[in-house]
């Protein structure tokens, strides 16, 4: 939300403003970091939060950002009456005690420990470079989280929640629950029975491999280097244009294109159809006969991740066998993380 009195700004643009180099603007402040500046506009405060937008570490600049917000939020600057917070203008123990409360303050608006707390229920273990990678921090800030977990576990604290924690939680469930498939290198939908590629079935994740599993699955969504044919489709299962003859104009709820018959609906067909048929028999014929479990699969769904049935685009040969595209696809081999 907006905070009226509050205002952020990079040192480019100061500097720029008042007409100095960034170098100046860092030395005026007393950090190469950022600061907050602080006047007094009749009984109101003014506040600033500069920072320095030349530092090319972007864990670096959140640590300072939610910093410089932690001196805001803590009134720090009215308290010790001074226009910029530095140790120039503060005794040191005054400028340590300030710098200590806003190392806290970041700290736990960038790594919230009932959220950490969410994650390590479900990991059942986490370590520096999982928050490091998670909430987008530095390692030393997550060696810090860390220490702090297992201090709160030693003393038998345990689940801290909050009630924003609620609004978080089917995200975390969704980021930890994928699937990673070794046979065909792909993601499969959180607690999928079956790859919905190549119709490998999963194994229940043991709890020591939890934690790899989820940086295993991290690292894939991040390098995104392994993508087989996907159809857009809409919420239920439908394509928006027609996969083979590309018409735009489908009737809408329909599941057949009106101009060339294809079934635009990616849903399961069973186990039968690709095995027992000398030729494909209509869709709506399979499906009349009660055949597969009819789960509406995603665009690039090969087979269903429910029960292994063929899915409807395999079936009509829009989505081809996913051994036929790995072969152009360079392999993920190496996680230079895992050991």
């Amino acid at each position: 939300r907006e905070i009226p009195n509050l205002y952020l700004k990079k040192y480019s643009t100061f500097a720029k403003e008042q007409n100095l180099t960034t170098n100046e603007v860092a030395s005026l402040v007393g950090s190469e970091e950022g600061a907050l500046w602080s006047r007094k506009k009749g009984d109101e405060y003014i506040y600033v939060i500069l920072y320095n937008d030349q530092v090319a570490n972007t864990e670096r600049v959140r640590f300072t950002l939610a910093h410089e917000l932690g001196h805001f939020m803590l009134k720090h600057a009215e308290q010790s009456d001074s226009t910029i917070l530095n140790r120039y203008s503060l005794t040191h123990t005054e400028h340590d005690n300030l710098e200590k409360e806003a190392n806290f303050f970041a700290r736990n608006l960038l790594v919230p420990l009932p959220l950490t707390f969410q994650y390590l229920d479900r990991l059942t273990k986490i370590d520096a470079i999982m928050i490091s990678e998670t909430f987008q921090v530095s390692n030393s800030v997550a060696k810090y989280v860390v220490k702090n977990i297992n201090s709160m576990r030693i003393n038998n604290i345990f689940g801290l929640t909050h009630p924003l924690t609620t609004s978080f939680i089917p995200y975390i469930k969704e980021d930890v629950g994928y699937y990673y498939c070794e046979n065909c290198y792909v993601l499969s939908s959180p607690f999928a029975k079956y790859c919905h590629l190549c119709r490998v079935k999963f194994k229940e994740i043991a709890e020591a491999d939890r934690l790899q599993n989820y940086m295993i699955c991290r690292a894939e969504k991040s390098i995104q280097n392994l993508k087989y044919k996907e159809i857009e489709l809409d919420n239920d299962s439908i394509a928006y244009q027609c996969p083979v003859c590309e018409n735009e104009d489908l009737i809408e709820d329909a599941k057949v294109c009106q101009v060339c018959g294809t079934f635009v609906q990616n849903v399961c067909l069973g186990h039968n159809p690709l095995e027992v048929d000398e030729f494909l028999r209509p869709i709506h014929a399979i499906r009349h006969e009660g055949e597969g479990c009819s789960a509406l699969l995603h665009g690039d769904a090969r087979y269903c991740h429910e029960c292994a049935g063929v899915s409807s685009f395999k079936y009509q040969g829009i989505l081809t066998h996913w051994e036929h595209e790995h072969r152009n696809t360079k392999q993920i081999n190496d996680f230079p993380f895992l050991t």
